[in-house]
Parts: C-alpha cells; structure tokens; sequence
C-alpha cells in the first residue's frame, strides 16, 4: 500500500517554499498513519514568467520522482508580478505522469487562487480525467477565505 503524489506548485510570490516542504512531511506521517509506505513525490511547476508558465516538472535530486526524505520544494525567486494561470493545464499535464500501478494517486495543488477556473467544459472534463484515472484533487491555498455574502430582499406576496 503506497501512494503517488505530485505537488502542483503555482509559481507565484505567496506560495513559500519551506511550507510546501512542511506539508509534505506532515502529508507523509499522515500516510504513515494510515498504513502507506514507499510513498513518493513530484513537482509540477506552473503559472510563472516566460518558460515557467506553461506546466513543468522540477526535478528532485536530477529525479522525477523522490522520497518524502529527499523532497525539498524549489526556492525559485517568483516574480511579484500579476500573472493568471491554468490550473486545469496543470492537472492534465500531472495526469500523464508516469504513476505506478495499484497505488494511490493524489495531486495536491498549493495555488494562491489566480487561476483561471471560469469555463465549465473544462471543469466536466477534468472532472471526468481525475475519475477515469483515479485520482483525488486537494487545494491548498495560503490565503484565509472570505465570504461575500449578499443580502436579497425578499418580497412576499
């Protein structure tokens, strides 16, 4: 009993890299916990300035792939600069990685919440993508959400 996890890593300024660190070995103890062993890890990068926009995987130690121990999430210098991102092309590109058979699959995404999420096709098809490959889909994010509640008036008649 094992998993794969790939981190999807936004490349932008809010996201620090010794949390994503931290999570990681607090997600390896919790899998631990459960029972799984010989877990492994993956980065995939997106959402940056130029070549860092479109997903990439960063290596671990020259590896795709590594161990809890030798996981360290990159200290890439990210720009302050508003960028919008995609965190769907984030997902396919992960989904196509080369998992192993008969273990978990998660992708957790760490995103400060400028992706562009609006067009339901994409959502039903990525939907379906995490589904037919049996994956589950967990966002992080390291800002405190807010509601924006609205008040409607209420006629009645």
């Amino acid at each position: 009993m094992s998993s794969d996890n790939v981190i999807l890593l936004e490349a932008t300024s809010c996201i620090n890299s010794t949390h994503v660190s931290e999570a990681v070995k607090h997600m390896e103890l919790a899998l631990n916990a459960q029972g799984l062993f010989n877990n492994r890890y993956s980065i995939v990068s997106y959402g940056g300035i130029g070549l860092e926009e479109k997903p990439h995987v960063k290596t671990i130690s020259s590896r795709v792939w590594s161990h809890s121990t030798l996981f360290k999430a990159p200290n890439d210098a990210y720009t302050n600069e508003e960028t919008t991102t995609d965190l769907y092309e984030a997902i396919e590109y992960a989904s196509t990685m080369g998992f192993r058979a008969g273990v978990s699959k998660n992708l957790i995404a760490f995103t400060c919440g400028t992706d562009r999420c609006g067009n339901p096709a994409k959502y039903a098809d990525l939907l379906t993508l995490l589904v037919e490959n049996d994956m589950k889909l967990h966002l992080l994010a390291p800002k405190a959400f807010t509601l924006k509640v609205e008040f409607l008036a209420c006629q009645t008649i």
